[in-house]
């Protein structure tokens, strides 16, 4: 699976990396089909309270019990992993200083008549210089890809909160929803009521790659080669994507293979 992935992105007419994509059904069919190949073997709701090294491989305890196994791989947002007894916390307590500011995610239907913008690209991002603007920005979102809006209508993504504006994040919707719209009708003209609405609060969001960032990652690196058969994985380690992820999990996984001598 993991070599076939590999040789797809090889190709010479593979999308570049950093290209928008989706599906039919949205990323959640990402996970589902997933979950699908893995079957019985996936469980959920079963977060590690504790791991530590046994007998050449890894013990992993939670509220079912202790299992053992070979390798683990850690995918986990980094404050579960903070959370987690292991002999390596203290060695990895400054990953704690990783900003992950709040987010919302707001879904805004409208009739595309109602938007004096053609809505004709990939959105808009407002930069920080704007400082009358309470959004971080928007996509057209039924513009980039199918069947997200009826015939005749659009779909908008919007982006509230951030390093920006952190305080604006934990607002009611319908707060949200008003901010986003007055910003909304001086950058896309919007001037009708909306069909559709929905929203997604994200208490810890995207982690922050700032300036010395390299030493956190230097310190993920260090405590794979104290403690072999463990390793880690996601969105603060390689970048914050789902291809970016997606190419960390595949690199991990050959990694991992490799040193198996598989």
């Amino acid at each position: 699976m993991f070599a076939k992935a590999r040789a797809e992105r090889r190709r010479p007419d593979a999308a570049p990396r950093g290209r928008l994509f989706s599906f039919a059904e949205g990323l959640q069919t990402l996970p589902d089909r997933l979950a699908a190949r893995l079957g019985g073997a996936l469980r959920t709701e079963t977060a590690a309270a504790a791991m530590r090294p046994e007998g050449g491989g890894w013990q992993a305890a939670h509220r079912q019990g202790a299992e053992r196994f070979d390798r683990l791989i850690y995918t986990a947002p980094l404050r579960a992993l903070q959370a987690t007894a292991w002999p390596g916390a203290e060695a990895l307590g400054p990953l704690r200083e990783i900003v992950h500011p709040p987010l919302t995610t707001l879904w805004l239907g409208y009739d595309a008549a109602d938007i004096g913008h053609p809505l004709d690209g990939f959105g808009v991002l407002v930069p920080e210089i704007e400082r009358r603007f309470s959004i971080l920005g928007a996509l057209f979102s039924s513009t980039l890809f199918p069947n997200r809006a009826p015939e005749g209508q659009a779909l908008l993504t919007v982006f509230i909160g951030g390093t920006r504006r952190p305080e604006l994040a934990g607002l009611p919707e319908a707060e949200l929803i008003r901010l986003a719209e007055d910003d909304l009708q001086a950058l896309v003209g919007l001037r009708g009521s909306r069909r559709f609405a929905a929203s997604l609060h994200h208490p810890h969001g995207i982690p922050q790659y700032d300036l010395g960032y390299g030493r956190f990652k230097a310190l993920l690196a260090e405590a794979e080669a104290v403690y072999p058969g463990l390793y880690f994985a996601g969105n603060y380690r390689g970048g914050i994507s789902v291809s970016d992820t997606l190419e960390n999990a595949v690199e991990t996984a050959e990694r991992l293979l490799a040193e198996a001598g598989a």
